[in-house]
């Protein structure tokens, strides 16, 4: 067992002549740190369950900042010493169960390795308190190894993506902390208009929910229903971005969603000077509720589009504002009607 690539290349890495420890294989090792790369060059890493050490020194060779490798054992303490020996810049051991550990970070880290010994909870133990604790930075990957024949139980915050991969008989989940914008309105119905701020939101986010509120005030066109199937066919328009937008219904404030979703940002739009003063205000009543505003920009051709022109254009069977994946069951819904 060797380090694979980066600034120790070749290094042989010790291990038990006994089954005692359970290093992560060379050829399980490369495809993980190819799935992560970009992740770990200047990274804060933790090596939980660190046995040999293998997976943070894989790390440390390739420039990661700072590694700090935990485990209870003695003898997994020996081997990280062994294995560190002239590498050690950089790199601190602890011997700690892993909750008293967890439990003490007060730093978050940009890159942890849960490797806990198969078929017993630990493993997801752990990977819950690093999620609770908000332990992983943003924009930070955990890397959960486990048998291929567990999965993982745990149900993850909104602002976390899975990502699992098989390879035989271990399974890596990948759980990378994104960040998350929200797009609100009634979308009665979602427009052109709409569809540019989600794109422009893209820009900045790595994940967009587009909420589909209820305003009492409002006479709505369309069920929540109808508007969900809108929307959901509008958003086919972005192609491969489409995998990074989530559609969802909600009768709670924005502000309540903000924090249920674990969101950086409420994102709107200011059409034109009209807009703005009630848009200033909305930032304000955010503001005091806790919930950060960012405003977009789209497209100058695109800010005059709103629901309520669309609404009129509608029955003159003009679908000019529509979003042209979306027009055929915005017809189907409005033919119904």
């Amino acid at each position: 067992m060797r380090v694979i690539s980066g600034k120790y290349r070749g290094r042989v890495i010790n291990i038990p002549k006994d089954d005692r420890i359970r290093p992560t294989m060379d050829r399980i090792k490369e495809t993980v740190f190819n799935v992560i790369q970009g992740y770990v060059e200047g990274a804060r890493v933790l090596d939980l369950f660190a046995g040999t050490g293998n997976l943070g020194i894989e790390a440390n060779s390739r420039y990661a900042k700072e590694v700090v490798f935990v485990d209870n054992h003695p003898d997994s303490i020996n081997f990280i010493n062994k294995n560190l020996k002239g590498m050690e810049e950089g790199t601190t051991v602890v011997k700690s169960d892993y909750l008293l550990y967890l439990q003490s970070v007060t730093k978050p880290f940009d890159v942890i390795f849960v490797d806990a010994p198969y078929h017993c909870l630990l493993g997801e133990r752990a990977v819950k308190c690093i999620i609770e604790r908000d332990i992983l930075a943003e924009g930070g990957v955990l890397c959960y190894e486990h048998d291929t024949k567990e999965k993982l139980s745990i149900t993850l915050p909104a602002n976390y993506i899975n990502k699992e991969k098989e390879m035989g008989n271990v399974s890596f989940n990948f759980i990378y902390k994104v960040n998350v914008g929200i797009v609100t309105g009634s979308f009665d119905p979602f427009t052109r208009g709409h569809l540019a701020i989600v794109e422009s939101a893209l820009e900045q986010f790595d994940k967009i929910y587009i909420a589909c509120l209820v305003n009492e005030e409002k006479k709505y066109l369309f069920t929540p229903e109808e508007r969900l199937e809108i929307i959901q066919e509008s958003i086919n328009e972005l192609g491969k971005k489409a995998g990074r937008v989530e559609v969802i219904f909600s009768e709670k404030y924005a502000c309540e969603l903000y924090k249920d979703l674990r969101a950086k940002a409420l994102i709107r739009s200011i059409r034109n000077d009209e807009d703005k003063e009630y848009e200033m205000l909305m930032q304000k009543y955010n503001d005091e509720h806790g919930a950060n505003t960012v405003f977009v920009e789209v497209p100058e051709a695109i800010k005059r589009i709103s629901s309520t022109m669309c609404r009129e254009q509608l029955k003159e069977n003009n679908y000019d504002g529509i979003v042209p994946s979306a027009i055929n069951k915005v017809k189907e819904i409005v033919e119904k009607k």
